[in-house]
């Protein structure tokens, strides 16, 4: 597991490893662990993955980013949106839609 300030040292890191390398947070992009720990706690709490509308409330950030994407290939569907005093936080361009 491995926590970086970029995907550019995570990449770095798996290419150097002789051991797979999990991405705990690549800071300039996503945050997988938290979205599968996200999806994890839903399904084990006897909730459904499929045909349900996430939705998030809160920094338009990388984890907002990942959470979006898991749960998107787990077949929800999302709504993103965060209040104006967040306005200066932007999802990555094109990651998010």
């Amino acid at each position: 597991m491995a926590r970086t300030q970029t995907v550019a040292v995570l990449r770095e890191l798996a290419d150097a490893a002789t051991v797979p390398v999990a991405n705990g947070e690549a800071g300039d992009w996503d945050h997988p662990i938290q979205s599968v720990s996200d999806a994890l706690t839903i399904f084990e709490c006897g909730g459904r993955l499929e045909g349900e509308t996430m939705a998030w409330l809160g920094h338009g950030d990388c984890t907002c980013n990942s959470v979006a994407l898991t749960f998107s290939r787990l077949g929800r569907k999302g709504m993103v949106m965060w209040a104006v005093s967040f306005s200066t936080m932007r999802p990555p361009a094109g990651r998010v839609r």
